[in-house]
């Protein structure tokens, strides 16, 4: 899921959970409870991804920097010799 789709969801069950804290006063205490927890996973979950998508670019950027090397060691060896 992108984040686009992750924010819908995640304000569609807000609104969700309001709707049932209206309903009863037992899922009002349930809810206030469990509520803030699933947004914290949400979050960290969220922030780890953005994690292992820079680890990802980086794992890409350094490829491309070793060929970059190995292409200009090949360039002074042919230019240079």
């Amino acid at each position: 899921m992108n984040s686009e789709q992750k924010a819908i969801t995640l304000t569609l069950a807000t609104i969700l959970v309001g709707l049932a804290a209206l309903i009863n006063e037992s899922y009002r205490i349930i809810l206030l409870a469990l509520y803030p927890i699933v947004v914290i996973i949400y979050i960290f979950s969220s922030y780890i991804n953005k994690i292992e998508q820079h680890e990802r670019d980086i794992r890409e950027m350094n490829k491309k920097l070793e060929i970059h090397e190995r292409l200009s060691r090949l360039e002074g060896r042919v230019f240079f010799k």
